[in-house]
């Protein structure tokens, strides 16, 4: 199943259940679902055990272990911008604070992997907002897809391992996208 498939079956069953549920939220379950109807319909049957018939999206970002920072997107522009002190720095700060850095990750990297499919002219492969569609525009007009190619590329290969408390693969990679 394509995640659009995902997400509309999921919306028959939230108007058939009677369950409020908002249009990113869905498209989220379903992008978590990784193509597998039956995972997407268990997420939403968790979701409305823990939180009724009435789920916002940072509840389906809790119980997806997203961490939703904004710091993804930063870092981001600082590998465009070539501003590596400032990258490191954000991510500096993200390890302080205690983040997921598996989950960080792969949040970067679906950025990442946002941005490329803009760049390369396939905006409508995104489930994104068109709000970021646009941020994603106007950053794609500051890059070469060589950039982003080889930030997706260094960030994707990334494996935390054990190294659970340290940023150093990340911070390998941002040294390596410059």
């Amino acid at each position: 199943h394509t995640t659009p498939n995902i997400a509309a079956k999921l919306t028959q069953v939230c108007e058939i259940e009677k369950i409020s549920i908002d249009q990113p939220s869905l498209n989220l379950i379903a992008r978590n679902s990784s193509g597998s109807m039956r995972d997407a319909y268990n997420l939403l049957e968790q979701l409305y055990t823990y939180y009724g018939a009435n789920i916002a999206f940072l509840q389906v970002q809790a119980t997806l272990g997203i961490t939703g920072d904004s710091r993804a997107k930063e870092i981001v522009k600082h590998i465009l911008q070539n501003d590596i002190s400032a990258g490191m720095s954000t991510l500096n700060n993200v390890n302080n604070d205690g983040l997921d850095l598996h989950q960080f990750n792969r949040e970067l990297v679906d950025y990442l992997r946002s941005l490329l499919l803009v760049k390369t002219g396939a905006p409508e492969t995104t489930d994104l907002t068109s709000e970021d569609v646009s941020e994603l525009k106007e950053l794609a007009g500051k890059a070469s897809l060589t950039q982003v190619l080889n930030a997706v590329k260094l960030f994707g290969q990334i494996q935390l391992g054990n190294n659970e408390g340290s940023s150093l693969p990340m911070e390998l990679a941002l040294v390596e996208c410059y």
